[in-house]
């Protein structure tokens, strides 16, 4: 089922690190929710979580890149963002 997913192409220390920065994305996302909406009305919390959301949908795929090129020498400088 998942034979295309380069997760499984990785050093088992690779899939560790990638996990890693999974946990770390998450848990800043999260604590980033949480201060900064928690003490808002309704409305700014919805938005806020949307907007949060939207960002971490559209930053975190540059960061998996960024570790992926730490990791696999050959990989271009590019932004994978689009």
């Amino acid at each position: 089922m998942y034979d295309q997913d380069s997760f499984f192409d990785l050093s088992p220390w690779g899939q560790v690190g990638l996990l890693g920065i999974s946990t770390v994305l998450f848990l800043l996302t999260f604590f980033a929710t949480w201060v900064l909406l928690k003490k808002q009305p309704i409305w700014a919390q919805i938005s806020g979580a949307l907007i949060l959301f939207w960002l971490f949908v559209w930053v975190s795929p540059q960061v998996y890149y960024q570790y992926y090129r730490m990791i696999i020498i050959d990989l271009p400088l590019q932004w994978v963002i689009w």
